[in-house]
């Protein structure tokens, strides 16, 4: 179904290391909602440092592609404007500065396991590394949703259970369709 807690002692080989669909995200500083850390493929061992969702999401999305990752379902669209070399992107400086300032200890740490790209989205597991739990997700946005938790929680901004969320209770007057 997606969503729901797993044990992470008790997932055994669900979540093998090392392919081509899993990454470390290692998240060195939350500030503002503003995402900075590094992300590790699991698959070549690069790491690469970022600043921000979209440019986390942009490189997981060309190494899946690059490293034989699941194949996705749909095309992407584009605006077709030709890419000018991206003179806004910083996110090295920003993310080694957070690193430095931090004293290169994660926030928090987080693998991920895309396990389909289907619908222009991604589908998988995350696996917070810190608090030993894994919540699987249906779309990018149910994967942003839970970092966005996660970190508040390490950061201490919210107070609520890290991964914990109340189900869905249908009034009478709601309908499925």
């Amino acid at each position: 179904m997606g969503g729901e807690i797993i044990d992470i002692d008790r997932m055994g080989p669900t979540m093998p290391a090392g392919r081509s669909s899993d990454y470390v995200i290692k998240v060195f500083s939350y500030n503002q909602r503003i995402i900075e850390g590094t992300v590790e493929s699991s698959a070549s061992g690069n790491s690469t440092a970022f600043t921000g969702l979209m440019p986390l999401a942009e490189l997981i999305e060309s190494w899946l592609n690059e490293n034989n990752g699941p194949q996705a379902t749909m095309a992407m669209r584009n605006w077709n404007i030709s890419k000018v070399n991206n003179p806004v992107d910083i996110s090295e400086e920003h993310a080694a500065s957070a690193m430095q300032k931090s004293g290169s200890k994660p926030l928090a740490s987080f693998l991920l396991h895309v396990q389909f790209r289907q619908n222009a989205g991604w589908q998988g597991q995350l696996l917070w590394i810190n608090q030993k739990r894994s919540l699987a997700f249906r779309s990018f946005l149910e994967l942003a949703t839970l970092l966005d938790r996660a970190l508040l929680y390490a950061t201490g901004a919210e107070q609520a259970s890290p991964v914990a969320r109340p189900a869905h209770k249908w009034k009478q007057q709601e309908s499925a369709s």
